[in-house]
């Protein structure tokens, strides 16, 4: 489409007047003319014929954009706004719009009179005579440094979210690629199952617990199905109502498709909506068949472990009895003898873990009774001149603490016999509970009346260290310390009540 031209009626000698402007080119009463002058958009003309395109004529607003008075730049090239920061490429694009004589429309950085720089938004036109020539160029001129600053910074803003989202996206990735490889190592299956439409999603290693192919078809009722008929009823009412504080968690037997029985473990998270309720179960399952077949095993060791222990102790109780019926003189002694060992074998029942003995003892309900229970055989707790006593504060003591302290005890017990105070003639051992705000601090102080020689105290790292420290620190969560003194050891322990009442 040819370009529409602007044409100014017969122009005159251009001869400036004393208000700026040009002589001939409109005065006072030309509307066209006052218009230019008084808008307080930047305006100027240059005239093409003269040479080097000079001004002839600037309003105000030019001024006050640029810093200069109009008496210093009429009769020059518009380049004196040009610097430093000015971009060749845009002002060769505007040199080549005034050699064609064709209107321009470009954003330009000028730099005022006093060095200060500005963005210029530069919208030039040609001016033609009714003779079709070209006589002027006029232009407006806009400071639209403040809009190109914030575009500016909304860019560099959106150029910072791009990167930055870009950056989570990659985590993100490479956060699942962690995930798949550890499950997938672990050989843990992935399932989400939403809850309002029972739409299940499960990984390739879930439908593998499973005993299914890692692209067989896989949904809710498939998993149902495999669920062991004594477990389904349960499963399923666990699917429907998973209101439950905490996680979701449920084990269960399945049936495989080649008939093999197998144990699942599922655990999930649970979302929930704004009232509360249930929306989405996402988590884990495990095949813990060879779990609980090796659990299954280590009871049934355990079991004929604690049978043998009793019969040992049955078989020694006999020996005694037997031999003291010939011996009138030591009868006491044998019976003294046939308590403590009945008192050892109490104790062995809460060293024990309690699938080895079928839960037949009852568990102590405070520490107390335990320690009075456990200690019985070493030192005559009820006698006058007792060899080990125990007081203090007590506290409640749960069946799984029971066995962790009970191996604490007896650990310390045997020690205090074989290397201690207990293993000295007039040795004792002191027990002393304190309650301290959440905890209970047991010290355990053994006295002997002579001083101990060196070779006599064992301070080593063996294996009574280790079991202590698994026990104390791994199993109850406690802190423990020992001293060797002059007059035998001590033993310091300390326990939350919370997780002793376990």
């Amino acid at each position: 489409m040819p370009q529409r031209r602007t044409v100014l009626v017969a122009p005159a000698p251009l001869t400036l007047d004393h208000g700026g402007t040009f002589a001939g080119f409109g005065g006072d009463s030309d509307p066209f003319a006052a218009a230019v002058r008084a808008t307080g958009t930047p305006m100027i003309i240059t005239n093409p014929r003269l040479a080097d395109n000079p001004l002839v004529f600037v309003n105000d607003a030019f001024c006050q954009l640029t810093g200069y008075d109009r008496e210093e730049v009429i009769g020059r090239n518009c380049r004196f706004l040009q610097g430093p920061q000015s971009d060749p490429a845009v002002v060769d694009a505007i040199r080549a719009a005034v050699r064609q004589g064709r209107a321009i429309a470009i954003d330009v950085r000028n730099h005022r009179k006093d060095g200060s720089v500005f963005w210029n938004r530069l919208q030039m036109a040609p001016v033609h005579d009714a003779g079709g020539d070209l006589s002027y160029f006029i232009a407006s001129q806009f400071d639209v440094t403040a809009e190109l600053q914030r575009l500016e910074d909304l860019e560099r803003h959106n150029a910072d979210l791009a990167t930055e989202s870009a950056r989570r996206l990659q985590a993100q990735r490479d956060s699942e690629q962690r995930l798949r490889f550890a499950t997938g190592a672990g050989r843990m299956g992935l399932w989400d199952l939403d809850l309002i439409s029972g739409e299940l999603t499960a990984s390739s290693v879930f439908r593998e617990n499973f005993g299914r192919l890692a692209a067989e078809a896989f949904d809710l009722p498939v998993l149902l199905d495999a669920v062991h008929a004594d477990d389904r009823r349960r499963v399923r009412e666990a699917f429907r109502n998973p209101d439950v504080d905490g996680d979701f968690a449920i084990e269960f037997q399945i049936v495989r498709p080649d008939t093999a029985i197998g144990f699942i473990q599922m655990r999930a998270d649970i979302t929930r909506g704004v009232d509360g309720a249930p929306l989405r179960l996402v988590g884990v399952s495990m095949d813990i068949s060879e779990r609980l077949k090796a659990n299954e095993e280590k009871s049934l060791l355990l079991r004929e472990l604690a049978h043998r222990i009793k019969n040992m102790f049955a078989v020694v109780d006999g020996v005694i009895s037997l031999s003291a019926r010939a011996d009138a003189a030591a009868r006491p002694f044998a019976d003294a003898l046939r308590t403590r060992l009945f008192g050892l074998g109490r104790a062995m029942a809460y060293v024990t873990p309690p699938e080895a003995v079928g839960g037949s003892e009852v568990a102590p309900q405070t520490l107390l009774v335990l320690l009075h229970v456990l200690l019985e055989p070493y030192g005559d707790l009820d006698s006058l001149h007792r060899r080990v006593t125990v007081s203090g504060d007590d506290v409640r003591i749960g069946r799984a603490a029971t066995t962790s302290m009970a191996l604490i005890i007896n650990e310390l017990a045997t020690n205090a016999l074989k290397y201690g105070a207990l293993g000295h003639a007039g040795g004792t051992v002191r027990i002393e509970m304190t309650k301290d705000g959440d905890d209970v601090a047991v010290a355990w102080c053994e006295h002997v009346s002579r001083t101990l020689a060196v070779t006599e105290v064992v301070q080593g790292g063996g294996f009574g260290s280790i079991l202590l420290e698994n026990a104390v620190v791994r199993q109850l969560r406690g802190q423990w310390s020992r001293e060797w003194t002059a007059t035998g050891l001590q033993t310091n322990l300390r326990f939350s009540q919370a997780r002793l009442a376990r």
